[in-house]
């Protein structure tokens, strides 16, 4: 599970939990205020809205992700791992303790010729050899 699908989720339960609990009570003081009575499935058809909206949003959130994946031809194997169009540039969603991934990117090393071993996942390679930084 992706990082925008953790995050989709999570909101969605946080948006699901405050109206669960806050919507009755607001309906209530309005309706209380406006001097209206409200029948008693009016708050439970608010938390079936709430609950479709926020099912509505997850679902939305994994489409979009799977379109932008697909539009940015990252691998769905290993979808950390994606190959910008300039050659010898890579982009990754690195783990914390990959410095010789992060040290390529930050000084634009060239790697078109280990780029092959990069997305293999075989990191060592930065590390055993060293590649001279491409003129800026």
């Amino acid at each position: 599970m992706t990082t925008n699908k953790i995050t989709a989720v999570w909101g969605a339960s946080a948006f699901v939990l405050f109206y669960w609990f806050v919507l009755p009570a607001w309906l209530l003081t309005v309706s209380g205020l406006l001097g209206w009575s409200l029948p008693f499935w009016m708050p439970l058809m608010g938390r079936a809205a709430i609950v479709v909206l926020a099912l509505v949003w997850v679902q939305r959130t994994y489409l979009k992700e799977r379109h932008d994946v697909a539009e940015k031809g990252i691998p769905l194997a290993n979808p950390g791992i994606a190959v910008s169009a300039k050659a010898g540039q890579v982009a990754v969603m690195f783990q914390p303790g990959d410095t010789a991934v992060t040290a390529a990117i930050k000084q634009a090393w060239d790697v078109t010729d280990i780029l092959p071993a990069l997305l293999a996942g075989r990191w060592e390679v930065l590390g055993q050899r060293m590649v001279q930084p491409t003129a800026v």
